[in-house]
């Protein structure tokens, strides 16, 4: 997130010999802001540590008619495009619902946008008749037990670095639907994250996506495609080698 605060343009980067981001946009946006490529300095893209083994868990029966996202109270997320999604979802079938896990808004402290955003949101549900299709789970740290109910892990964000839930959602088994994150999208995002993954613009594009993959043996077989994408290239033990790599090239700089 120190791509966009003022940080960086008090770092003294004659003490430097390199850089380490967790994303190519990422990358591409702090030598715009920053001008970095003045520097001699070595740039390198590294995902995060993630321990994604214990993800892997049996899906409950409603899994596959549950979206879910993980982090939600803030404009940035966007969760009202992930209602958006359920109310397209929901004209073909009323099974569909929505979880959202984390803290929760706290309406008595909002103001500004947040508060506009926050009253856009709630008022939407309402018109859509869509209060009891979404469950609120509040604050857990066991997102794996969690995610056994979860079918979908939807990125509804307008701007993300990495968006670790995208990675947790799919180490589960969860069909990750991801959106072209607009702030950062020019910058390559999420495809330079996520390869070969879909995304969406709209919510019809979303619910495209979705029910592409809603019969049992497609769900079934995508499921274990995203858990395999998952644990191959951001798993620990998919990273860390890499990490040692870089640290020990650095290490030869005289």
């Amino acid at each position: 997130y120190e791509a966009f605060t003022q940080w960086p343009f008090f770092m003294n980067f004659g003490g430097v010999d390199g850089l380490i981001f967790v994303a190519d946009h990422i990358k591409r946006f702090s030598d715009l802001q920053f001008r970095w490529s003045r520097f001699p300095l070595r740039h390198e893209v590294l995902s995060n540590f993630n321990f994604l083994e214990n993800f892997a868990r049996t899906k409950s029966p409603k899994a596959k008619r549950t979206l879910a996202m993980v982090g939600y109270s803030n404009l940035n997320k966007d969760p009202l495009m992930a209602a958006r999604v359920l109310a397209k979802l929901r004209e073909s079938d009323p099974a569909w619902r929505l979880m959202l896990v984390g803290h929760p808004w706290n309406s008595a402290v909002l103001k500004g946008k947040e508060l506009e955003y926050f009253q856009r949101f709630e008022a939407f549900v309402a018109d859509n008749g869509l209060a009891h299709s979404i469950v609120y789970r509040g604050f857990t740290r066991n997102i794996p037990e969690v995610m056994r109910d979860v079918g979908v892990i939807l990125s509804c964000s307008w701007r993300e670095g990495t968006h670790e839930s995208i990675l947790e959602g799919m180490a589960s088994g969860a069909i990750p639907v991801v959106r072209k994150w607009p702030m950062v999208h020019q910058f390559g995002a999420p495809e330079t994250v996520y390869p070969d993954l879909e995304y969406y613009d709209s919510p019809e594009e979303a619910a495209e996506i979705i029910l592409k993959y809603a019969e049992p043996a497609l769900f079934e077989r995508r499921s274990a495609e995203a858990m395999q994408y998952a644990l191959e290239r951001f798993d620990i033990r998919a990273v860390y080698p890499a990490f040692k790599r870089i640290i020990q090239d650095y290490s030869q700089i005289p």
